[in-house]
Protein backbone atom coordinates (compact mmCIF):
# COMPACT_ATOMS: atom_id res chain seq x y z
CA UNK A 1 0.00 0.00 0.00
CA UNK A 2 1.58 3.30 -1.08
CA UNK A 3 1.09 6.79 0.31
CA UNK A 4 -1.64 7.56 -2.21
CA UNK A 5 -3.60 4.44 -1.33
CA UNK A 6 -3.24 5.20 2.39
CA UNK A 7 -4.85 8.58 1.77
CA UNK A 8 -7.52 7.08 -0.49
CA UNK A 9 -8.43 4.34 1.99
CA UNK A 10 -8.81 6.84 4.81
CA UNK A 11 -10.55 9.45 2.62
CA UNK A 12 -7.98 12.05 3.64
CA UNK A 13 -6.64 14.60 1.19
CA UNK A 14 -2.89 15.01 0.87
CA UNK A 15 -0.61 17.75 -0.38
CA UNK A 16 3.02 17.20 -1.39
CA UNK A 17 5.88 19.65 -1.68
CA UNK A 18 9.37 18.89 -2.92
CA UNK A 19 12.55 20.85 -2.28
CA UNK A 20 15.48 20.14 -4.60
CA UNK A 21 18.95 21.56 -4.11
CA UNK A 22 21.45 20.55 -6.74
CA UNK A 23 24.81 21.63 -8.05
CA UNK A 24 27.25 20.40 -10.65
CA UNK A 25 30.56 21.27 -12.30
CA UNK A 26 31.03 20.78 -16.04
CA UNK A 27 34.13 19.34 -17.70
CA UNK A 28 35.05 22.93 -18.66
CA UNK A 29 34.86 24.05 -15.02
CA UNK A 30 31.51 25.89 -15.17
CA UNK A 31 29.48 25.68 -11.97
CA UNK A 32 25.71 25.61 -11.61
CA UNK A 33 23.56 25.70 -8.47
CA UNK A 34 19.82 25.00 -8.66
CA UNK A 35 17.16 25.28 -5.98
CA UNK A 36 13.47 24.47 -6.40
CA UNK A 37 10.56 24.33 -3.95
CA UNK A 38 7.02 23.59 -5.03
CA UNK A 39 4.50 20.92 -5.97
CA UNK A 40 5.92 17.59 -7.10
CA UNK A 41 4.30 17.93 -10.55
CA UNK A 42 6.14 21.23 -11.14
CA UNK A 43 9.50 19.64 -10.29
CA UNK A 44 9.54 17.42 -13.40
CA UNK A 45 11.20 20.03 -15.67
CA UNK A 46 13.92 20.53 -13.04
CA UNK A 47 14.57 16.78 -12.97
CA UNK A 48 14.61 16.65 -16.78
CA UNK A 49 17.15 19.49 -16.88
CA UNK A 50 19.44 18.07 -14.19
CA UNK A 51 19.47 14.47 -15.39
CA UNK A 52 21.68 14.93 -18.49
CA UNK A 53 23.74 17.64 -16.78
CA UNK A 54 24.61 15.29 -13.92
CA UNK A 55 25.59 12.51 -16.33
CA UNK A 56 28.15 14.78 -18.01
CA UNK A 57 29.33 16.59 -14.88
CA UNK A 58 32.68 16.03 -13.22
CA UNK A 59 31.11 16.79 -9.82
CA UNK A 60 27.50 16.72 -8.73
CA UNK A 61 25.43 17.02 -5.58
CA UNK A 62 21.71 16.61 -5.03
CA UNK A 63 19.46 16.87 -1.99
CA UNK A 64 15.74 16.25 -2.28
CA UNK A 65 13.18 16.66 0.47
CA UNK A 66 9.56 15.56 0.11
CA UNK A 67 6.89 16.85 2.43
CA UNK A 68 3.53 15.09 2.58
CA UNK A 69 0.69 16.74 4.49
CA UNK A 70 -2.54 14.93 5.15
CA UNK A 71 -5.55 17.01 6.08
CA UNK A 72 -7.04 16.58 8.63
CA UNK A 73 -4.49 13.85 9.35
CA UNK A 74 -3.65 10.29 8.39
CA UNK A 75 -5.12 7.72 10.73
CA UNK A 76 -2.72 4.82 11.19
CA UNK A 77 -2.75 1.68 13.28
CA UNK A 78 -0.16 -0.83 14.40
CA UNK A 79 2.95 -0.99 12.25
CA UNK A 80 1.57 1.17 9.40
CA UNK A 81 4.02 3.99 10.22
CA UNK A 82 7.09 1.75 9.89
CA UNK A 83 5.63 0.23 6.70
CA UNK A 84 5.08 3.74 5.31
CA UNK A 85 8.70 4.67 6.16
CA UNK A 86 9.96 1.58 4.34
CA UNK A 87 7.88 2.38 1.25
CA UNK A 88 9.03 6.02 1.19
CA UNK A 89 12.73 5.05 1.28
CA UNK A 90 12.52 1.97 -0.95
CA UNK A 91 13.89 3.57 -4.13
CA UNK A 92 16.47 5.90 -2.58
CA UNK A 93 20.15 5.47 -3.22
CA UNK A 94 22.50 7.03 -0.72
CA UNK A 95 20.97 8.00 2.59
CA UNK A 96 17.34 8.67 3.46
CA UNK A 97 15.41 9.58 6.57
CA UNK A 98 11.70 9.72 7.28
CA UNK A 99 10.34 12.08 9.91
CA UNK A 100 6.70 12.15 10.96
CA UNK A 101 4.77 14.48 13.23
CA UNK A 102 1.34 13.97 14.66
CA UNK A 103 -1.21 16.38 16.01
CA UNK A 104 -2.30 15.80 19.58
CA UNK A 105 -5.83 14.45 19.95
CA UNK A 106 -8.25 17.19 20.99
Amino acid sequence: MGVGSLAENSQVSSRSTVTIKGSYVTSEGAECDVEFRGPLADAQPVKEFLDPQFRDATEQSLEAEYELRFDPGLPVKGDEISNLSAKLTKFVSGSAAVEAWTKADS
